[in-house]
This record gives structure tokens, sequence and C-alpha cells, in this order.
């Protein structure tokens, strides 16, 4: 914009906001964009690193304009000795620097720095004067120069994060870490931040409309916990944090209830299971914790699971016992948008299942597991407000209605996804494959997926097992 005028975005800019007074005293005009709003805001800065390039010497003032390193303005001088340009301290006859003129405007210091460092060719090759960026050997300005001079600007106290020691946790996935760091940098696009660049947008807080920021010092928070050694405080922490900025999200977006309990749930899933590979893929998965439940004596036992991977790709699995006999089974492929959408698809599959025992045998106690503990909540509770996906909100509301209509001969209940291995490994294999089956058990599919014919004793020890 300074040195490349001509420009066709230049001249636009100009055009628009300069009115007649230049880069440096244009204002902030009615309507500016957010960008020259910005770069207005930070002239100050630009004004403290950038310097003339002397070419023929007529543009600049010698004790007003900054044109060599380390200079410096010159508060006591005549008004004569202001108005000096650089072209009268150099001699084009002799073509060197007349040093007694330097020495008496600027000091003595100045008269080895610019004869050594700087080269005036203007008189030879007709160049004029330039500003450059003085950060960098080309002299052209970049956002990565920009950024470390700022960062260096600001300094590092002695309580300044260390992001390095950030970047290195174990415990906590790469989003989260990029999500803390740009929640300390103010740079989350919050209301608040929006309404510094486009006024018209409403500062305050959608939930708590009294108030538009929290009393909490963040800043302060983040700083130490870099300090702390316990890796279960740290990474508590951060999930706490990745939380409830996603639950406030979905409060803001999704108009859903807000619901701290399910960010808590969700936070010791992230805890007992960092690195679980579908903890990574989606914010709903499976959960290891365990809710009160009785085993049904006799009757039937379902086994039911989703795979969904980022590609839109689900599976969806059930196996179904009769007293602990494997009796039929179900895969499929769909396409949904999310993993919680898969779970639920799996769970319909498996509900319409029983469904059609129940017609043919009459009543019956269907006892089914699942490893996805906020698909059980939702059932349990008759709940399709607070769904993690409110894509599934209608595949929900069929699963509670029909399990409304059997009384209580269906139950649902949570078990460990260990438990669950042989339908998990299933569904991953619709997922990958595209396998559509449903029918009599198939001896290929038990022998490839290590099915059994029985849910044996390892099956409701691995139940029993979850904590309370």
């Amino acid at each position: 914009m300074i040195s490349e005028d001509s420009k066709i975005w230049v001249q636009v800019c100009k055009g628009k906001y300069y009115n007649h007074l230049g880069f440096w005293r244009s204002t902030n005009v009615s309507g500016a964009s957010p960008m020259w709003r910005q770069t207005v805001n930070r002239r100050d800065f630009f004004k403290q690193n950038i310097r003339w390039q002397i070419g023929d010497g007529e543009k600049v003032q010698v004790m007003s304009q900054p044109w060599y390193s380390n200079w410096q303005i010159v508060q006591q001088a005549s008004r004569s000795d202001r108005k000096i340009k650089v072209s009268q301290i150099f001699d084009a006859g002799t073509n060197e620097w007349r040093r007694e003129e330097i020495a008496r405007l600027l000091g003595d210091d100045a008269v080895a720095q610019i004869v050594q460092n700087v080269q005036k060719s203007g008189t030879v090759s007709g160049l004029e004067d330039k500003m450059i960026w003085d950060r960098n050997k080309s002299g052209c300005y970049t956002v990565k120069d920009g950024y470390h001079c700022a960062v260096e600007r600001m300094g590092r106290g002695e309580n300044e994060i260390s992001w390095k020691y950030i970047w290195q946790w174990k415990n906590i996935q790469p989003k989260v870490k990029i999500f803390l760091w740009r929640l300390f940098t103010n740079a989350l696009p919050l209301a608040q931040n929006l309404h510094q660049r486009i006024q018209s947008i409403s500062p305050m807080c959608a939930r708590w409309i009294r108030t538009d920021s929290l009393p909490l010092d963040i800043k302060e928070a983040i700083r130490f916990i870099t300090t702390a050694k316990d890796e279960e405080f740290i990474t508590t922490f951060a999930y706490t944090l990745w939380e409830i900025w996603l639950a406030r999200n979905d409060c803001l977006f999704q108009r859903k209830k807000f619901n701290p309990v399910g960010v808590c749930q969700k936070v010791r899933a992230w805890t007992t299971h960092p690195t679980d590979t579908q903890l990574v893929n989606a914010r709903e998965t499976s959960v290891e914790e365990m809710i009160p439940y009785e085993l049904a004596e006799g009757g039937w036992q379902m086994i039911v699971d989703g795979s969904w991977d980022t590609s839109r790709k689900a599976g969806i699995a059930f196996l179904l016992y009769k007293n602990g006999v494997l009796h039929t089974m179900g895969l499929e492929v769909h396409n949904v948008a999310d993993a919680f959408l898969a779970e639920t698809m799996a769970m319909e599959a498996g509900i319409k299942r029983v469904e059609i025992l129940m017609r043919e045998h009459g009543d019956l106690q269907v006892q089914i597991y699942t490893d996805c503990m906020n698909l059980v909540s939702a059932i349990q509770q008759n709940d399709v407000d607070n769904l993690p996906s409110w894509r599934a909100r209608q595949t929900m509301a069929k699963i509670i209605r029909i399990i409304a209509l059997s009384g209580n001969a269906v139950q649902v209940q949570y078990a460990r996804r260990e438990a669950l291995r042989p339908v998990h490994d299933l569904a991953n294999h619709a997922r990958r494959t595209g396998a559509f089956y449903h029918g009599i058990p198939s001896a290929l599919l038990m022998s490839q997926h290590n099915i059994g014919m029985n849910l044996d004793t390892r099956f409701f020890q691995q139940v029993q097992e979850a904590p309370p």
C-alpha cells in the first residue's frame, strides 16, 4: 500500500478511504471494512518498523524521517535544520557523504553507521527514495515478519505461557491444544470479538443476557496449568474448557438446552480414554461408565453397535441371542453425518428386529446392550431435545415409542466395549466393505470375527466388572 501504490487494490483504498489525506493521516471513515479498520489501528506498529531506502535523497528529511538502521528522531533542532534533505548531506561531485554536516545534525555515532550502511545511488541510476520494511533483508513486509515483530514487541515475561510445553502434551488431542491457543490469544469467533469488526453484531451473551463476559481470568488459569505436574489435572482442565465450548455452540446454534451433567460425562470420557480412536473422530462415542442395571434371567439378549468415520460412512450391526444362544444377526451400511447418528441407527435396526419377534412370539423379555452412554440416557429419560446430534432426533423418537409400547419387555442398558467386541467388529466390517446381511448367522462371518454361538461367562463378567 505504501511502496506499490500503483496496484489496483491500493487505488481502490485510496479512492475510498484516503480523502486526500494519504495513508498516514487518513481515518476510520463510516462504513469502512474490517480490514481497513484494523490496518489504520496498527499504523503506529508499522511506523516503528519501516524506514526510507535512499535513492536520490530528495524526499527524505534527515532529522524527522527514519532512513537508516538505529535512526532516532532529534528532539532539539532548528526549523531550518529540520527541513534539510538527505540529498543535501551527500556530495554528488565526489560521491561522498559530508561527514561534518552529518555529525553536526545527528551526532558522531551516526557518521560511521551512515557511511558504512547507506548506499546512495539515486543520482547515478535515477532511483527515487522509497519506504521499506526494516525487519528483513528484502525490505518487503510479510505476515510472518509482522507476527514475530509483534511477539518481540510484547516480550515474554516470566508468567508467559510456554506453548512448546503445551504442544508436547500427549493425552490431549491437537484440536484441543489449538483451541487453548486460540482462547488464550482471544482468537475465538466470539460475539465480543465480532462486534469489534462489525458493530451491528451484539456482544452480549445469548444465554446470560445481562453480561457480555465472564469474570474468570482464563489466561491466568492456562499459565498456571503449564507449571502443573499432574497430568490428570491438566487433561481434565483442557477438556472441560473444550466441552464447555462445544456445549455453548450447541446452545447458541442448535438451540439445545445446556446440560452440565452431559459436559461432565464427556470430560470424564476424554480423561479416561484420551487416545480412543472414536473420541478422535467424533464428539459422541462410547463412554466406559457403568449405570446400575440387572441382567434379565432367560429371555432374549441383543448387542448393538455403530461404526462411523469422517467420510460419513457408517456400519451398523446387531447380534440377537435367545437365552444366551445366537439366534440371528444383521449388518448394514449407511451414509450418515455423525457418530451418534450411527449409534442411534444401530439401535433402531435392533429394535425393529425385536418388534418383529414380539409380533411372532407375543410377550418377550429383551435386554439390549450398547456402549453409547448418551444413547442409554436419552432412552431412559425419554429425552429427544438434548441429543449430541440433532439429526438423530427422529430416529430416537421411533426407538422411544417402540420401547414405550413394549411396556417393561424391552430394557436398554450400557455395556463396556470389551463385552461388545464381536458386534463392534461386525459394524467395522460393514462400514469398510459395504456388506448388508440379515438372517441366520453366517459361518464365514462368525469365523472371521470370532463370534461365538453363546454369550459366555466372560461377557457377563465384563458387563458386571464395570464400576457403578
